[in-house]
């Protein structure tokens, strides 16, 4: 299965790449992780992951690999789990840009499921995939973000509504 899709942030993107480079973020905003383990090569960990997919839920335990860094720019993520549903093995890019509102963060990658998990078949998945990325950014976004902006959130309805302000000049 392909994936791609980008997320905007309310943060400089030092501040965002510093957030994505922190296992401890990382640990707290990606669903499902319980907890990350640093393992000898830099940027790896032993992931131990608890996940509903529909009707499979399962404990995994895997990695979670951060590599092929271009420092502040883009990085690599790849993500191998392992539990009795299945197997899934996930490798995307990940990119920063800096844009009028924050960072703009692009990503895009491909994802290999076995067993229980691969016969959700590709709809399903891609769209689990969309629901999990928009946790994470989210997540991101209210815990990290906003306290170190120290300003509330824009609803989603007021940013809508200056999209179609900006649109209708």
């Amino acid at each position: 299965m392909f994936y791609e899709g980008e997320y905007k942030l309310p943060a400089t993107q030092d501040v965002v790449w510093e957030l994505l480079m922190n296992p401890d973020v990382l640990a707290k905003a990606t669903p499902g992780i319980q907890h990350l383990e640093p393992m000898e090569e830099p940027g790896k960990y032993k992931a131990h992951y608890d996940v509903r997919l529909g009707s499979v839920a399962g404990k995994f335990e895997g990695f979670f690999h951060v590599r092929d860094i271009e420092e502040g720019q883009r990085f690599t993520l790849q993500v191998y789990v392992k539990g009795s549903p299945g197997t899934m093995d996930v490798v995307g890019q990940i990119v920063l840009e800096p844009n009028e509102e924050g960072t703009l963060v692009r990503f895009s990658g491909t994802a290999k499921a076995t067993d229980k998990l691969a016969k959700f078949g590709q709809r399903v998945l891609k769209s689990s995939a969309r629901m999990f990325t928009r946790q994470f950014f989210k997540k991101l976004e209210k815990e990290f973000i906003q306290p170190m902006n120290n300003k509330p959130q824009e609803s989603k309805m007021m940013r809508r509504f200056k999209e179609w302000k900006s649109r209708s000049k």
